[in-house]
């Protein structure tokens, strides 16, 4: 059932990101986006929306989290890095 699904997210993706290119301040769009780029482990797209969402809402709690969780995913320490000094500096 699942696969069906992210079959289905593969037609829907690029129509939801046309929507967002005339639309840049679309959360609702975007959030869409980030659910189907997760279900489709997509994570650096889900990565990419999250900042877009941070540009859009400002930073909040939520969307560092978030970050951290794909970042773990990804096994990049890196990025895990920068999130805890951000912090740190709030």
């Amino acid at each position: 059932m699942l696969s069906q699904t992210t079959k289905k997210f593969d037609k829907a993706i690029p129509l939801y990101e046309e929507m967002v290119k005339n639309d840049r301040n679309n959360t609702q769009t975007l959030n869409l986006l980030l659910y189907m780029y997760r279900q489709k482990e997509r994570y650096d797209d889900v990565l990419r929306i999250l900042t877009e969402l941070e540009n859009i809402s400002g930073k909040t709690e939520e969307y560092m989290l978030a970050k951290v969780q794909v970042y773990e995913l990804q096994g990049k320490k890196r990025g895990l890095q920068r999130i805890k000094e951000v912090c740190r500096r709030e």
